[in-house]
């Protein structure tokens, strides 16, 4: 159990519920201050009820703070870092938002991709660099940031050609900033394959959450950068 932060970016989403089952299965076990920041504010409220409620379940208090933000909006995304840098520690951050359009491969608009791209990548690359210097310097045993992947970097789909190229690019992204700062920092890809479905036997939320617990819980010299879920 930890006293240092959780933050997941992209809860409050109302489906597939990954953002929120993540944050209560790290809240059950290893942080007791966790922070949810998406865009739709009830949601995110909603999110953070359940969370709270999760905890208690299991007899621990969990602070929760939300954080509304638009990561397509990097003045909104900056403003939200910086608040969340005055609530301790960093421990663990995931990134998890993404946007499920599916639609013919050239009837996407450019203007629909460059938002996916401002969503996935350039958020993801504001965010590691405001998280990785806090994240070397926090103190915590096993200091990760991870996000939430697909098969489509490998598989891409035609008709989710825009999610399927802003995938690509993040996976490539964290494999370079594991290569650069892999020694500090537990980089975790975790790559849904798949539609996500509470009646799923492996691709549901909660067990895509527990198989993010068990990428943090890896002993620092055994990292793993991904997991791949599957039906």
């Amino acid at each position: 159990m930890s006293s240092s932060t959780f933050v997941i970016f992209g809860s409050g989403l109302q489906r597939p519920g990954i953002g929120v089952s993540v944050a209560k299965a790290f809240g059950e076990k290893h942080f007791v201050r966790i922070v949810l920041c998406g865009r739709n504010a009830e949601r995110l409220e909603t999110d953070r009820t359940q969370v709270v409620e999760a905890a208690k379940q299991v007899g621990r208090a969990v602070g929760v703070i939300a954080v509304p933000v638009d990561l397509s909006n990097r003045e909104s995304l900056r403003e939200a870092l910086e608040k969340i840098g005055s609530f301790g520690v960093l421990g663990c951050v995931y990134h998890n938002a993404a946007r499920i359009n599916p639609v013919e491969p050239l009837s996407v608009s450019a203007e629909e991709i460059e938002e996916d791209f401002k969503t996935g990548n350039l958020a993801l690359y504001i965010i590691a660099q405001w998280a990785i210097p806090l994240l070397k310097s926090g103190g915590h045993p096993s200091p990760s940031f991870f996000v939430t992947n697909s098969l489509l970097p490998e598989e891409p789909i035609p008709y989710l050609l825009s999610l399927s190229m802003s995938k690509a690019s993040q996976q490539n992204m964290m494999v370079s900033l594991e290569a650069a700062f892999g020694k500090d920092i537990h980089f975790g890809l975790i790559k849904v394959g798949g539609i996500v479905a509470p009646e799923n036997k492996y691709l549901n939320p909660t067990n895509i959450a527990k198989q993010a617990v068990q990428l943090f819980e890896q002993e620092k010299g055994a990292w793993k950068l991904q997991v791949i879920i599957k039906e």
